[in-house]
This record gives structure tokens, C-alpha cells and sequence, in this order.
């Protein structure tokens, strides 16, 4: 009976614990960066053949290759640790944070590959076109002339397209009519956060599910380990009352590509909010940044200029599915 009752005063003590407001020191704990990358697949019988990046309205493949490593488009986005439950430690490793790929987009399987067929074709004739030009000056010029050297090296990068595209046509020409085509959008994520030492380390993770809106998603560390440095955040069962002041764990600049940087280090950023709508700059907290009220309570999330809040983010929990 004595260790029922430990355990149930162990239970209350981390509940009203992890229910307190987060200090400063909480609220950059809470925060983490994910690394997505991802990519569609053509695949003939349930198995990849094709790659690319992304797709247009017209169903046109963008940017086919033979391998997915070749076109997978990576982006960088905040995240943060969060418990499914009020009253018990079950995070687990799970991270939300904002989807990168909430413009996903589908299309007739078999129009794709007639399209990316005739793109592949009439780009493979264009590079060799292009082969052709800079192969001749290469011909008639030395290493002493000003300039080849650059030339060369597109030289050397156009062949490489060339054999991309000459791989992809291939494929391409090789599929029977007679096969099922589907089309599948992979993702593959990566956590990367500072243990007690400062030092950045990093964790491979899977998506769990994504928002009915598709701007955020919750992922998970594959092997549901939350490292010893991270204070995921609770969803309180109750309401409470906050003014319009917030505080948004940001990493700075990492919102643009030529800024961007695992090496960003949290800190905090003062705001402003009305509603949903916050006042923060994307420059100093990107997606999925944690924003909390002036008093430490955890609100949600930053999705562009909006917060998506503790409600959003419970629904997201109950979409993956058991017991909430």
C-alpha cells in the first residue's frame, strides 16, 4: 500500500510541477529545431521508381532524378517538447512543431509520369545542346585564358545533370502501362537541441500525424527518448486568464535560407498579441517557436502570424490516436 501511495504523491508533486508557469530558463529548455526533409516518389506497384521535388498546378514534376537523395528539399523550423498528458510525464519525444509541407499536393499518378516523361526528354536535349557548346570551347581555348577554369567546372556540373537526366528518362521509359502507379510524399525529420553542456546533439525522428489544416505536425524521436536538457511543456486541463503580452522562445535568423543555422542558440523574444494574431518578427522566431504568456504559461506555437494555440495543439495529440 506504501509504495501505491509514494507513487501517487510522486504523481501529484510532478503534475503541479510541470503545471507551474515556465521560467526563462523553461521556456528555452522547451525549445528544439527540426530539420525536415522531404520529397515525393512515383512508385509502380507499390515500389519507388521516380523522384522530385515538388509538383506544379499542372501536374508537372519538379526537378525528377533517379534518387531521392538528389531532390530532397530540407527546411529548418522550431519545434517543441510536449507531454500528451496534464497530469503524467508522457512526452516521449514528442515534438510539435510546424508543418513544412502544408501546400502538399496530389495528382493523377499516371499524368505524372506522362508529363515528367516529355519534361525529362525535352530538358535531356536542352543540357546535351548546352554540352555541345561548352564542350567546343573547352576544344578551342586553353587554361591560360581568362575564364576556363569556370567554364570547366559548369562544364563538369552539366554533365552531371545529363547523367541525372539520362538516368530518370530511363526509368521513365521503362514503365509498363500495365503497372499501378500511386504517388507518396516522404518526409524524414531530424531534433537537434543543446544537452547541460551546451553541446548540439540530435535525434532522428518519425511523424506521427498533421493537423486537419496541415500547419503543423507532431513528430516524435524514433526511439521516444527525451533528453535529460528538455522541459517539454504541458497543456493545462484549465483555463486561464493571460494579457496580451507574450514571450516566444526564437532562434534568430533562422527563417532565412542565406541566415539559416543548426549552431542558433534560443533566446527569448518580447511580443505583443490579439487574438491569435501575434506581432513578433519571423526574422527572430521562426515556425514552431513555443510562445508562452508574460507569466510563464505555455499559449501554442508560432505559424506565421498567428499562434497555433493549446487547443489546436490538443486536438493534434487526440489525432494520434489512444488514450488523451
Amino acid at each position: 500500500m506504501l509504495p501505491v501511495a509514494l507513487l501517487l504523491v510522486a504523481a501529484a508533486g510532478w503534475t503541479v510541477w510541470r503545471c507551474l508557469p515556465a521560467d526563462e530558463n523553461g521556456m528555452i529548455a522547451s525549445a528544439v529545431i527540426v530539420e525536415t526533409h522531404s520529397w515525393y516518389e512515383l512508385c509502380a506497384d507499390g515500389r519507388p521508381v521516380i523522384f522530385f521535388t515538388s509538383l506544379a498546378d499542372d501536374s508537372t514534376a519538379q526537378n525528377i532524378a533517379s534518387t531521392s537523395e538528389a531532390v530532397r528539399k530540407t527546411d529548418l523550423n522550431a519545434g517543441c517538447w510536449i507531454n500528451r498528458m496534464a497530469v503524467l510525464p508522457s512526452c516521449s519525444g514528442r515534438i510539435v512543431t510546424a508543418n513544412p509541407d502544408s501546400t502538399l499536393k496530389s495528382g493523377d499518378a499516371k499524368l505524372i509520369a506522362k508529363t515528367a516523361r516529355n519534361t525529362t526528354a525535352s530538358l535531356l536535349k536542352s543540357l546535351k545542346a548546352e554540352n555541345y557548346e561548352l564542350d567546343y570551347y573547352l576544344r578551342v581555348h586553353g587554361v591560360q585564358d581568362d575564364g576556363y577554369a569556370s567554364v570547366a567546372a559548369l562544364s563538369m556540373k552539366m554533365k552531371k545533370m545529363m547523367r541525372q537526366a539520362e538516368a530518370a528518362l530511363k526509368i521513365l521509359n521503362s514503365i509498363s502501362p500495365t503497372r499501378h502507379l500511386t504517388l507518396r510524399r516522404r518526409c524524414l525529420c531530424k531534433a537537434f537541441y543543446r544537452d547541460e553542456t551546451g553541446r548540439i546533439d540530435s535525434l532522428v525522428c518519425i511523424r506521427r500525424t498533421v493537423s486537419h489544416d496541415r500547419r503543423a505536425m507532431l513528430i516524435q524521436t524514433a526511439d521516444g527518448i527525451v533528453p535529460s536538457s528538455a522541459h517539454p511543456q504541458t497543456i493545462v486541463p484549465w483555463w486561464t486568464k493571460d494579457d496580451n503580452e507574450i514571450l516566444v522562445t526564437g532562434f534568430g535568423g533562422m527563417a532565412y535560407s542565406s541566415m539559416e543555422s543548426l549552431k542558433t542558440a534560443p533566446f527569448i523574444v518580447p511580443g505583443r498579441k490579439h487574438g491569435p494574431v501575434h506581432d513578433v518578427p519571423r526574422l527572430l522566431a521562426p515556425d514552431g517557436s513555443p510562445v508562452f504568456a508574460s507569466r510563464g504559461r505555455f499559449l501554442g506555437i508560432v505559424i506565421g502570424n498567428r499562434i497555433f494555440g493549446r487547443r489546436d495543439i490538443k486536438r493534434l495529440l487526440r489525432q494520434e490516436g489512444g488514450w488523451l
